[in-house]
């Protein structure tokens, strides 16, 4: 953050348990998009439990909804201080990013993200084995219980037992996982000799789009190191390549 610069944008993320540290998918992404930009902000920290409080507070409605219709409140949202405009949603906060501050852009004409069609690709590709991180979400050990029910109840699941996966069926699904992957890489790295990123040797807002899944897995899967290599290693390269627009600003 530049010296002296006043924060234009309040980002509102999931904090994690102590140390806190960004880990949900989608805050993820903004933070990402905020960072390239270097836009002056600072982050509001929100407990998991308490983000539908906060989104109906600040009067935003949901952009999510469970197969039955019921809303599920989410982050991120980001507020900016000089046009007191409220972004609640992932892909419309980076488009509203590029109208505002323009250079670098998030979007190029070639960036597949350019679609919103693609976030929703990525995140179909990735949620469908989310349970692999049940057991390593940082959640604070001091609501973590609560939190579970929650969570429980939402998904209408008994037990905690019936959410992660364990052993054979843990094995089978990485596997799966590491096939559905396979798609994504080959569908969108077409110019994997020319650099890390979906177009080769530029950053876009693809490559957080992915990003903001491969910052959650590392902070809460597992077998992270061996996810790394899968598909010639394109998972860690990116990674790697973004992390200098990774970091936390102005924890309050």
């Amino acid at each position: 953050e530049m010296e002296g610069e006043k924060e234009r944008i309040v980002f509102y993320d999931i904090a994690s348990g102590p140390p806190v540290r960004s880990y949900a998918t989608n805050p993820c992404k903004t933070r990402y998009a905020l960072n390239y930009k270097k836009v002056p902000y600072k982050t509001e920290w929100i407990n998991p439990l308490d983000i539908s409080t906060v989104r109906k507070g600040l009067g935003l409605q949901p952009v999510r909804f469970m197969p039955d219709g019921s809303p599920i409140y989410t982050l991120p949202i980001i507020h900016d201080l000089v046009s007191n405009k409220l972004i609640g949603d992932s892909y419309d906060i980076a488009v509203y990013l590029d109208q505002v501050f323009p250079h670098p852009p998030l979007f190029t004409p070639s960036s597949p993200a350019l679609n919103r069609e693609f976030n929703k690709q990525v995140d179909m590709t990735f949620y469908p084995y989310i349970r692999l991180v049940a057991n390593g979400v940082p959640l604070n050990p001091s609501t973590a219980d609560e939190y579970k029910s929650r969570y429980l109840e939402k998904f209408k699941k008994k037990s905690w037992d019936e959410i992660e996966v364990k052993g054979d069926s843990r094995v089978k699904m990485l596997k799966d996982f590491e096939a559905s992957l396979s798609f994504l890489a080959n569908s969108y790295f077409k110019r994997r000799e020319e650099g890390p990123f979906v177009e080769g040797k530029n950053v876009t807002y693809a490559d957080f789009i992915i990003g903001g899944w491969l910052w959650m897995l590392k902070e809460c899967l597992f077998e992270w190191d061996s996810f790394r290599n899968w598909n010639d290693g394109i998972w860690g390269k990116l990674y790697d390549a973004i992390q200098e627009y990774s970091a936390i600003k102005s924890n309050l």
